[in-house]
């Protein structure tokens, strides 16, 4: 497992507070292997549950909650939390969340379905 930044630890921790597991990914670039992080972090492998397309959801009201607190703000750039990413100074997290940032679908690519099986 690749540690992702501790700050983002700390969000996971808190809003789980012990009631279950939450994980995250991040994908850099087309082709790359995902960073993960999982919580609580003695939680080795992939739970044994999927979540799907529910994490969209959840994600959003994370950032919702995280701007409420001033933490962030829907308009700022991605490139603030993830500089690496190609093309992360021109999108927004607001983009994200209503899906309109340029990101491509991979659901009909074949390679998703293979990964997936």
């Amino acid at each position: 497992m690749i540690e992702l930044n501790l700050k983002t630890s700390a969000i996971l921790s808190r809003f789980i507070n012990g009631r279950g597991i939450a994980g995250l990914a991040v994908v850099e670039k087309s082709g790359a292997q995902p960073e993960a992080l999982w919580v609580p972090s003695s939680i080795s492998n992939e739970p044994i549950f999927l979540a799907y397309s529910i994490t969209k959801t959840i994600i959003a009201v994370l950032f919702l909650l995280l701007e409420e607190e001033k933490r962030l703000d829907l308009d700022d750039p991605l490139t603030r939390w993830f500089p690496r990413i190609t093309g992360s100074e021109q999108i927004s997290l607001r983009q994200l969340l209503n899906h309109t940032a340029g990101v491509s679908d991979y659901g009909p690519l074949p390679q998703y379905h293979e990964a997936f099986r």
